[in-house]
């Protein structure tokens, strides 16, 4: 309805019938004012942000991105202690394990990764296995989670390299 009137005004110069245009305009100024407010309340002090908890996990990536680590874990905490659709909470577990292992942090990465059960979990899990604790073959399981051909190969090569062996069949 507001398009057709304002194309209507472009078409003949008449302004009758612009009010209700006039009038949206005003209601969607009014509103990027709310929103702007909303939002650097939320970005200001995010602990205290008034957002349902679908929105904080938007809010987390938004701090993560402004390199607020910290903040972000806190809403995406807080967002994980509610009720939160499967797919808006495996997105808030991987940011904060990812946050963590940025911070290098495994210890809260991992029980993270393992919540999630993705192959791209297990891959991340598979990486901290081999490169970080050399523990091979939890590094084959998660690799083989994964189903990541090509880790698994290289993990049965290191080992063998290293005088052990790991194959698919003893981890299996």
């Amino acid at each position: 309805m507001i398009p057709y009137r304002y194309f209507e005004y472009l078409r003949t110069g008449r302004t009758a019938g612009l009010d209700p245009v006039f009038h949206h305009n005003r209601l969607d100024i009014l509103t990027l004012a709310c929103l702007t407010s909303l939002v650097l309340a939320a970005l200001g002090d995010p602990s205290r942000a008034p957002l349902h908890a679908v929105d904080l996990v938007g809010l987390g990536g938004w701090l993560g991105k402004m390199g607020r680590a910290d903040a972000a874990l806190e809403v995406y905490t807080r967002a994980l202690s509610t009720a939160l659709p499967p797919e808006v909470a495996a997105r808030a577990r991987w940011e904060s394990a990812m946050i963590h292992k940025r911070n290098g942090d495994y210890d809260r990465a991992l029980p993270l990764w393992r919540e999630l059960r993705t192959p791209e979990a297990a891959v991340e899990m598979a990486k901290y296995f081999e490169h970080r604790v050399r523990n091979y073959s939890a590094a084959m399981l998660a690799a083989q989670e994964a189903r990541d051909e090509k880790r698994i190969a290289r993990l049965e090569r290191k080992a063998a390299a290293a005088g052990g062996v790991i194959t698919r069949a003893s981890v299996a």
